[in-house]
């Protein structure tokens, strides 16, 4: 299983960026943070089989490759998905 600090080490040569950008609130942070698929389907009703179905069909959540040929999804993207994928019922209109 890949974890959060194995990508941080496959996109650089050892020097991990911080986490948290300087200038940052939490838009910031979210616009930087890097999930795992297990780690993005915790925060989903998907499973991680679920979620590289729906990569490769090109369905899901936007993705990143890193070095290595890991996955990554930014927290952002995968808020964004959810949020457009939300189904409303008529008594919420």
């Amino acid at each position: 299983m890949t974890t959060i600090d194995d990508l941080w080490r496959s996109q650089s040569a050892g020097a991990r960026p911080d986490p948290i950008p300087p200038a940052g609130g939490r838009a910031d942070l979210v616009e930087h943070v890097l999930l795992t698929t297990q780690e993005a389907a915790a925060l989903t009703t998907y499973s991680p089989h679920s979620l590289e179905n729906l990569r490769s069909a090109g369905r899901g959540p936007a993705f990143i490759k890193v070095k290595g040929g890991a996955v990554a999804y930014r927290l952002c993207d995968l808020l964004d998905w959810q949020e457009n994928h939300r189904v409303g019922t008529l008594d919420q209109l």
